[in-house]
């Protein structure tokens, strides 16, 4: 396994899993809408430059203080690394250098095909090395250098993924047994977050034959099962207009007191109890972030003229 960096993204990619492995829907519906970035992201990938730089080259990230990153058509000047994208890459570096093993890879393309059709992704940063007990640990770091949401490493899918990817791709080389442990790194220095989380080389696989294999299988399907939720439609291109979502949202909407408990005093029976609060707070992000994309790209509609009102 040579280190190759790929950033072309797979059509079931171990980035949008935690999307596809909750909605198998999602994939069909998204698939004719274009790839889109922001100002954030592309921020978000001269910091991965900058990181695999340092770690090829195992130089401190200021040395690179002033220099451009991931330069584009659409951000042609690239993006600086100033001190706070040099102290935030340093951290990772630092991370990933202290964590034990001898076998690096960085920026690594990897394979998970034989649970995922077509199944690959680009993974920060391997490490393998061998514990105490002589037993192999599958090191799998995941730099996130936005400052809006923090992620979790515990059963983390895109983390998984890529370690199934190590264990297609260096099984030939190292033998690995079901007791060798997978270590799932999530660092996210910009808000001071890192987070881990250690499995079984055994559980993982038991995972993929269990979840993933059948739910990759899911997404192939002409008509897939939808499953609209919070955390899966938040950033999918086809929040907007897909009509699973606006059905999931208009049925809390107009039905959301069909199953909550009656108020117990009769005097309150015009106002929302506590719990009856408690019911319709679960639903709010779905309902709102849907509202808003839907406006939004009705409005997008309009500025190309096509008639929607």
């Amino acid at each position: 396994m040579n280190n190759h960096v790929d950033r072309k993204h797979a059509k079931l990619s171990a980035s949008g899993s935690h999307r596809w492995l909750a909605c198998p829907g999602s994939v069909i519906v998204e698939k004719n809408f274009p790839d889109t970035t922001s100002e954030f992201a592309e921020y978000g990938t001269a910091g991965h430059e900058l990181a695999e730089r340092c770690l090829n080259n195992d130089v401190a990230a200021q040395k690179y203080m002033g220099v451009s990153f991931n330069k584009t058509e659409k951000y042609p000047y690239g993006f600086k690394a100033d001190l706070e994208m040099c102290d935030a890459v340093q951290t990772y570096v630092d991370y990933c250098n202290g964590l034990p093993g001898d076998d690096i890879f960085v920026e690594q393309r990897v394979d998970f095909s034989p649970w995922v059709p077509e199944g690959f992704g680009t993974a920060d940063y391997i490490k393998v090395g061998a514990t105490t007990d002589e037993k192999y640990i599958i090191n799998c770091v995941d730099l996130k250098m936005g400052k809006g949401v923090k992620v979790f490493a515990e059963e983390n899918s895109q983390g998984m993924l890529y370690a199934l990817g190590v264990l297609n791709d260096l099984d030939m080389v190292y033998g690995f047994s079901d007791d060798d442990q997978v270590m799932i790194s999530i660092v996210q220095p910009r808000i001071d977050h890192i987070d881990e989380w250690t499995t079984s080389v055994g559980a993982l696989k038991d995972w993929a034959m269990r979840v993933v294999k059948p739910t990759a299988e899911l997404c192939n399907e002409e008509t897939p099962e939808f499953n609209p939720g919070t955390k899966q439609c938040k950033f999918c291109k086809a929040q907007a207009t897909c009509k699973a979502l606006a059905k999931h949202s208009l049925q809390k909407i107009t039905g959301g007191f069909d199953d909550i408990p009656l108020a117990g005093d009769p005097q309150d029976v015009h106002l929302l109890s506590n719990t009856e609060l408690s019911h319709l707070l679960k639903h709010v992000d779905t309902i709102v972030n849907w509202a808003k994309s839907l406006e939004a790209t009705a409005f997008a509609k309009l500025e190309l003229g096509e008639k929607v009102l």
